[in-house]
């Protein structure tokens, strides 16, 4: 299927079985859909396989954010030395939004679920990262 411009239409194979289906409602004629059978072996292989990547991934932003954690806590115990118990604070509220981050990765487009305390922690690494340094 194309549209007036003479390109392709997104999700046409859609859109040629629902006016398919309206023709057939049109002339009085109820379909039957059968939906029967076990999932094919080739998309059971594919969705295994989906899973797998998607666990790999999982594994490998891990890693990642604990790496730029770490490279972000090196810089800031170099750049400032002299402000210790502040580095302490800022260096447990940027863990704690670190591990929120990490741990409660949104899944399968679901939005993070964060507890109250975790939210309090993140709130406060965006601030202290806002904030005008002297």
């Amino acid at each position: 299927m194309r549209d007036e411009r003479g390109e392709m239409i997104q999700n046409a194979h859609l859109l040629g079985f629902f006016r398919r289906i309206v023709r057939l409602l049109c002339n009085r004629i109820r379909p039957v859909f059968v939906f029967d059978g076990d999932t094919p072996v080739l998309k059971r292989q594919t969705v295994a396989a989906r899973r797998r990547q998607r666990a790999q991934a999982d594994v490998k932003l891990k890693r990642v954010a604990e790496k730029l954690l770490l490279n972000n806590v090196r810089a800031h115990m170099q750049v400032r030395p002299q402000a210790a118990s502040q580095r302490c604070a800022r260096t447990q509220t940027l863990n704690l939004w670190a591990c929120s981050l990490v741990c409660r990765a949104p899944q399968a487009g679901r939005p993070l679920a964060r507890a109250p305390e975790q939210q309090a922690a993140v709130r406060m690494a965006v601030r202290a990262r806002a904030a005008p340094r002297p």
